[in-house]
Formats: structure tokens, sequence, C-alpha cells
């Protein structure tokens, strides 16, 4: 994964550097543009994108300086840390270098891969220019019907490719859990968490996969909707992508994870409440004859036959919720005095499996690599200033979520998406699972996308409908 990130990156930086060379500068919105002159990004999106890059390099920056200026090298042979004389403790510093080189070297194909993900996303696929050429030759602007509310070529693409391959993994989850097999995927038998319902699908934890599906589908949901509102795409096309989607929200109910189905729950709440706001922008047609009838009973019916089939393995885990709960307390509280005895600058970015074993409690048993609460061990890993470095960065994607412009059911959806993997950051560790980080990166990329668009974007998926 990191490597591709990197070719990613470079790949972004040679196009970049080749329009520099040649003058060129390409339009901050692809063809549309050209499709729709004087028309430019909105000023809140322009420069929260100038904020989230400074940020990015700022963080990469912090991460660096703690590998260099490392205080110390975690000895796995001895549990102990062995100290350099080299290290500045007025600047950044981490108490397990290898880890931290780690950690950096992920950090970087990541902030790779979201650069270049969003830069291809803004670029216009070739019917999207012939379009564009078209109407520049013939003196006038592309013929955009805002009742479409549609996306672009390209992003349509990602988000079938996305939807398709969470469909599976859904459905094999599904499958794998009714067939009571401990085996990931079939095939492995996983070091921890060797039963069946400790497990789902392609995780040996079953919470990490509830979030991985929970990160998914309310993206996948808003694409539908989108296509069902431009009335462009096959319907075929629509009932796969809508197949999908019910697959994805319903295996996150039947993992077993409380976690993950208390977040299932809400973001289905949340959710129906507001598509149903969002009938009257339908249009007439489809709201009478095909919302109603075909895809209303399967948004309703779903979750609930999804729950009954996962109720009878999630109640027995119900009586165990006090003594979870106790363990995770001991495991905080343990953590909080790492915070404290670490200081400004934190154990490190990525140290915390290792340095935690300096830790361990004096009666013998299982003691997790992680907090089980992402908030306090980037709290204890990146210090206080890399904590505000990393919120930051947060918040600049929430300004360019909160400046999304039409279609704005998939926008609201996403930012629901984003949102429902940091409640899961409360109660566990969904950031530390490489998976489900990258599909936030890609998610996060795509809201930057959307939300910059300028209100005459092309109706991209007009395409969709002759392939």
């Amino acid at each position: 994964m990191n490597a591709a990130g990197y070719v990613l990156g470079a790949l972004w930086l040679l196009k970049r550097g080749t329009a520099w060379l040649q003058g060129f500068n390409p339009s901050p919105s692809g063809p549309a543009q050209s499709m729709n002159r004087g028309v430019t990004p909105p000023r809140v999106s322009s420069s929260s994108i100038a904020v989230l890059g400074m940020l990015t390099v700022l963080l990469l920056l912090y991460c660096l300086i703690s590998a260099l200026n490392a205080r110390a090298s975690f000895n796995p042979q001895t549990a102990t840390l062995d100290y350099h004389d080299t290290c500045l403790r007025w600047l950044p510093h981490s108490f397990d270098r290898p880890s931290t080189w780690f950690a950096f070297w992920t950090y970087l194909a990541l902030a790779c891969s979201f650069w270049s993900i969003r830069d291809w996303l803004q670029g216009g696929s070739l019917q999207e220019q012939w379009a564009a050429g078209r109407a520049e030759r013939a003196g006038g602007a592309f013929d955009y019907q805002p009742e479409h509310r549609t996306l672009p070529l390209r992003l349509c693409r990602l988000l079938t490719v996305l939807t398709v391959n969470g469909g599976l993994v859904a459905a094999e989850s599904i499958v794998q859990r009714l067939a009571n097999c401990p085996k990931l995927l079939f095939l492995v038998t996983p070091e921890i968490h060797r039963t069946a319902i400790t497990q789902f699908g392609p995780y040996a934890y079953q919470a990490n996969g509830a979030q991985y599906l929970n990160l998914l589908w309310p993206v996948c949901l808003g694409f539908w909707w989108t296509l069902l509102a431009g009335k462009i795409s096959p319907p075929k096309f629509r009932y796969s992508i809508f197949m999908c989607t019910g697959f994805i929200a319903a295996a996150a109910l039947m993992s077993a994870s409380r976690g993950g189905v208390f977040v299932g729950i809400s973001l289905l709440f949340i959710t129906t409440l507001y598509l149903l706001t969002r009938v009257r922008f339908l249009p007439l047609q489809v709201k009478e004859a095909t919302f109603v009838r075909r895809y209303a009973p399967a948004l309703l019916l779903a979750p609930v036959v999804a729950a009954a089939l996962g109720w009878h393995e999630l109640k027995p885990r119900k009586t165990g919720l006090a003594e979870s709960w106790q363990r995770r307390q001991r495991i905080y509280e343990v953590a909080r005095n790492m915070a404290k005895e670490f200081g400004v600058f934190g154990s490190g970015p990525g140290t915390y499996a290792n340095v935690s074993a300096l830790y361990l409690p004096e009666t013998p048993g299982f003691w997790p690599a992680q907090v089980h609460n992402d908030w306090l061990e980037t709290r204890i890993t990146f210090g206080f200033p890399g904590t505000v470095l990393v919120i930051s960065v947060l918040a600049a994607i929430g300004l360019l979520w909160l400046g999304g412009r039409d279609p704005y059911e998939f926008v609201f959806l996403s930012g629901l998406a984003l949102a429902g993997c940091l409640a899961h950051a409360r109660f566990d560790f969904p950031f530390q699972v490489h998976s489900i980080l990258f599909l936030f990166v890609v998610i996060s990329a795509i809201v930057c996308v959307v939300s910059s668009r300028s209100p005459g974007a092309p109706p991209s998926t007009q395409a969709l409908s002759h392939n």
C-alpha cells in the first residue's frame, strides 16, 4: 500500500511539474470551467484546500522530526528503552525510532494517495472533454440542467468500484458468519480471536469489520440516491448499486459488534430522517413509481431483518458489557498515565504498541496493542502539538463539507460516514487498521472534490448511460 501511494504521489508531482514547465494552468474543476465560463469555486473551498495542504505538510514534518530526533529505541528482547544522547528535548521526539519511521512512511503514502486521488477526480474524462470541446467550438456553454444533480464520471467510476467491492465483502462476511466458520475468508485462522463470533469477514476483530462497513454504506447510499435523482444511469445499474448498499448496511448490523450496531443504527436513523425530507426533490415519476413501490420498503425492512439475524449472537454479549467496560477502564487509566508521563510531545507517532509494554499490569492476561480509543492514543503518541495538527486537518475537511454543494444528499451522507467513523474511534481503534484508514482518506478526498465543485459542473454521469 505504501509503494502504491508513492507511485501515485510521483505521478501527481510529474503531472504538476509538466504543467508548470509547459505554462499550463489546469482549471480547478476540470472541464467544468470551460463548460461554464465565469464560474469559479467558492472562496471557502479554495482557502480550506490551501490550509489543508499546509496542515498536511506540517503533520508530515512533525512525524519526520520525531523520527530524526528520537530520544530512544525500544528493545523487544529486554522490553526496555535504549536512550540516545543526540535528542533535542525542545523538539518533537520519539521513544521508539523504528516505529515512528514506519508511521512516517505510512502517513507520507496516505498523503500522496489523498492529493493524487483528489487531483485525478478533478480532471475530466474523455467524454467530458469532448463535450466541453464541442461546446467551446460552438461558441456556447455546456447545456447543463441543474435538476440532474449528478457527479463527475470519474467519481462515479470510483464509487462503483467501492460499492461493488464493499457488497462482495459484506456478502462474504454474512455467509461466513452464518456458516460459523472460524477462518478469515474461509482460509486463514488468526493468531487471536479464533472463534467465528469474534471475527467478521476478512477482519480478525468483528468491530473492525463493522467500522469498515459503517464507513462505506452511507457513501454508497448517497451515490445511489444521486443516480436515482438524476434519471440518467440505466435502471439495472441503479438496482445493482442499491443491492450492494443493502448488503453492506445489513452486514454491519450482523457483525455482533456492540459499537458497530449502535453506530450503524444511529446512522440509519439519521439517514432515514434526512432522506425523508429530501424525497420531495426527486423527480415526480421516480418518487411515485420507483421509490415508493420498490426502494422504500427495502430501506425500511433490510435493517430490521439484518438486526433480527444478528440478535442471537449479539444478545449473549450484552451480559458481559459491564466486565468489558471494566477492562477498558483499566486500559484507559494506564493510557492517561502514559499521556502525563510522556509530556508535551508524547511517545512518538506509531509507538504505542511497543512503549505500552513498559506499563504491563502485574496480573497476567491479555494486553491489547491498542488503547481502544484512538483519540486518547493520538494524545499519547502525537503529544499535544501533533494532536492539534490532526484535529486541524479534520476541521479543514469539515469546513469543506459544510460548504458542499449539489448534490446535497451525497455530500451530507459522505460527511455522515466520516463522522460515524470518528465516533467509532472514541471506543475502538479504526484508525489503527490500514484498510479503514485508507478508506477514510479516500472518502475525505471525495468530499474535498465534491465540495469544491463549481455550481455549474457538468452532468458527467450522462456518459454512464452510453457505456
